[in-house]
């Protein structure tokens, strides 16, 4: 709460001079991405003929359903109930991890590219196309064990989607606040609802390990 800046045009970051807060304004409307919108009651109307209101919304629940959300604990499951090795408690609670490792550097790799060149759906569809294959190995199941592994690194390699998807959705609704900001709401929202009830029926425990 000390740093978060808020708003350029209502910002009382002690850290940000006056010219830097005038700028950040000026900037905002260089980029086309003036904040016009009013609190009103036609901000109903606004929002449900928004298509990045729709869009945006399935997008995120689509994420939500993808192997991320699990990938951890299925790891751990596999490894306890390998049938082909004897893993260690150790073992069993520090391999899985790896897949958060893999994330925060896909997740910099990504994101930074993404914003260096724009293309934010190229470097979705490449971190999708990396989960997909992910997936895929996990359905067929009776793979060599390094592939194995690297298959629980990709198709849990969720972590680079979500701060593309949001940065993305702040970009398409800058020009109205009031959108935006219940876009987002109903991005974070839906999503949790659709994961909630997708994982009892994608990973059920008679299933495990062989989701």
């Amino acid at each position: 709460l000390a740093f978060f800046p808020d708003t350029p045009e209502k910002t009382t970051a002690f850290y940000l001079s006056q010219a830097e807060r005038e700028r950040c304004i000026e900037r905002l409307a260089e980029e086309d991405r003036a904040p016009v919108g009013t609190f009103s009651w036609g901000i109903l109307k606004r929002i449900v003929t928004s298509w990045q209101f729709y869009i945006l919304t399935v997008l995120w629940m689509f994420w939500q359903t993808t192997v991320g959300k699990v990938g951890n604990t299925a790891f751990q499951l596999f490894l306890k109930n390998d049938p082909n090795r004897k893993w260690t408690l150790y073992d069993i609670n520090n391999i899985p991890t790896a897949i958060n490792g893999f994330n925060i550097i896909m997740v910099m790799l990504v994101n930074i590219w993404a914003d260096a060149t724009g293309r934010r759906l190229p470097a979705a569809m490449f971190n999708l196309a990396l989960q997909l294959f992910g997936t895929a190995c996990l359905v067929v199941w009776k793979i060599p064990l390094g592939l194995h592994f690297l298959a629980y690194l990709l198709a849990a390699c969720d972590g680079p989607l979500s701060p593309l998807y949001m940065a993305w959705a702040n970009l398409l609704c800058g020009k109205d606040k009031q959108v935006r900001a219940m876009t987002l709401a109903m991005m974070n929202a839906f999503g949790n609802a659709t994961t909630t009830i997708i994982q009892q029926f994608a990973y059920p425990v008679i299933d495990a390990p062989e989701y």
